[in-house]
């Protein structure tokens, strides 16, 4: 039954982590540049969602879901806006650093709310109770998280694989300045990227707020930190390697907190993302599905 628990929990965290990561390598993807921004937009979602369930909207969970998603990507495309526009030129780490600071932006200014800064707030929901699975009960709201994620992936995977969008964004991916002289607007491409990963960063932010044994807090901050560990794990260029590193990663810490010696002490579950991830950037850097460089000289 621990074990059961275990992979239960394991599922639902490393679900979170592949739709964090996947926002990570959208943006990556397309300009070979990282949006280091996804935790301030998760808290954000989670947030708004609050606020949309309460006085005076009083919207149903799954409503105020939607339209978080829909504001956080609408900043999504802003902080594109306001930081890949005029930084498309200046390299990759100007750029990193200006979501570094926007980051930090955002999160002051929901700190700034003193109802939200200094409570832990529970998001209205109807995912309450639990399933029976081979005699281990499982929180609803980790079900339907597991189940919604995998939806947004599945569409997100057709949609790369079947529409304009997707064969340009494969096309940028493989070389821009090709991509360019075809007529491909890689900066259109990465705006749709900024607002997507917005998106994907607010629906987890919800679903770490409303899932078992978790709450809204700005502690759900480090759920972005931990899933970039799913990144470098799956491969920076890779949204399959994102998906199946989430999933390792989220196992991974899962089965060390049911399991670890108590000689490792509380909280070494949380230590675990980043040990695998060192143990990759030494054995294979570009991850386990990414793709290798090579620079001919």
């Amino acid at each position: 039954m621990q074990l059961v628990q275990a992979l239960a929990g394991g599922l639902f965290v490393g679900a979170i982590y592949a739709l964090i990561a996947s926002g990570y390598v959208l943006v990556y993807r397309t300009a070979r540049t990282l949006n280091f921004s996804q935790g301030a937009l998760l808290l954000l979602g989670g947030y708004v969602t609050y606020a949309l369930t309460r006085e005076p909207f009083n919207q149903p969970f799954a409503a105020a879901l939607v339209e978080a998603a829909v504001v956080v990507a609408a900043v999504g495309w802003i902080l594109y806006r306001v930081i890949a526009v005029p930084l498309y030129n200046s390299g990759v780490y100007a750029v990193i650093m200006a979501t570094f600071g926007a980051d930090v932006a955002i999160r002051a200014g929901i700190s700034s709310n003193s109802d939200w800064s200094l409570h832990t707030v529970a998001i209205t929901h109807d995912l309450s109770g639990s399933v029976n699975i081979g005699g281990t009960y499982v929180a609803t709201a980790s079900i339907v998280s597991v189940i919604v994620v995998g939806a947004v992936l599945a569409a997100l995977g057709a949609a790369v694989r079947w529409t304009r969008w997707g064969l340009f964004m494969r096309a940028a991916a493989s070389d821009v300045e090709a991509a360019e002289a075809q007529g491909i607007s890689v900066r259109r491409n990465l705006a749709i990227a900024w607002v997507v990963a917005g998106g994907f960063a607010a629906i987890a932010g919800v679903l770490v707020s409303t899932g078992a044994g978790h709450a809204l807090s700005q502690e759900n901050y480090g759920w972005a930190l931990r899933a970039f560990p799913a990144v470098v794990l799956g491969g920076v260029d890779s949204l399959s390697g994102a998906v199946v590193g989430g999933l390792v990663i989220g196992l991974a810490e899962s089965l060390t907190a049911s399991y670890q010696p108590d000689s490792f002490g509380t909280g070494f579950d949380l230590i675990v993302p980043y040990l695998i991830m060192i143990v990759v950037l030494i054995i294979r850097p570009e991850g386990l599905l990414g793709r290798r460089e090579v620079v001919r000289v």
